[in-house]
Order: C-alpha cells, then structure tokens, then sequence
C-alpha cells in the first residue's frame, strides 16, 4: 500500500488490530511481475533489512482491502456477504475479536 495511491482511511493502526484479530482479508488490485528484484527466501540475504520475498507477483497498486467482520470469520472471496471496506471498518468491533 504505497502511500501515493493508498486511501489516507487505510492506517497502518487499523492493519495490525486486523493482523491481530486474525481477521481474513480480502486485497484486489492490478498484478504485476516484478523482474527487476530478486527472491531472497532468508534475512540474512536482505542486506537491507526488508522481509523475505518468495515472488515476484506483486498486487500493485492495491484497489481495495476489504476484511472479513463476520463473527465466524468465514467469508469467501468469490461470495458477497461479511466484507467490509478497511476504510469503513469500525475500529471498536474489531477489538471484540481480540482475546
């Protein structure tokens, strides 16, 4: 989610209680091969400290980040129902997910 074309809504706060609920997401945007990186499986082989890649598909730009607020956390990518715009995630019903 570069910040140039990210939705100012979509804050780094909201994704970790999302990663911290164990929330599913669901992220659509254009996919694209990035051949000028290179895979690097381990930290130690990212001199620059980013985290390992196992791809060179990247979504980019993200269009849209939904989250799964169903209780039973169930919901499917090719089915309506229990998707809720990150922008639009209420930040309170969130927390009810973490114990």
């Amino acid at each position: 989610m570069i910040p140039r074309a990210r939705n100012p809504k979509w804050t780094l706060d909201t994704l970790d209680l999302v990663r911290e609920a164990g929330r599913r997401v669901l992220v659509q945007g254009q996919l694209m091969f990035d051949n000028v990186h290179k895979i690097r499986r381990t930290f130690e082989e990212n001199k620059n400290g980013k985290p390992p890649g196992v791809s060179l598909w990247e979504v980019h730009p993200i269009s849209e980040f939904k989250v799964c607020m169903r209780t039973t956390n169930t919901c499917h990518a090719n089915t309506p129902g229990g998707w809720v715009n990150l922008a639009d995630v209420n930040v309170a019903d969130l927390q009810k997910f973490i114990e």
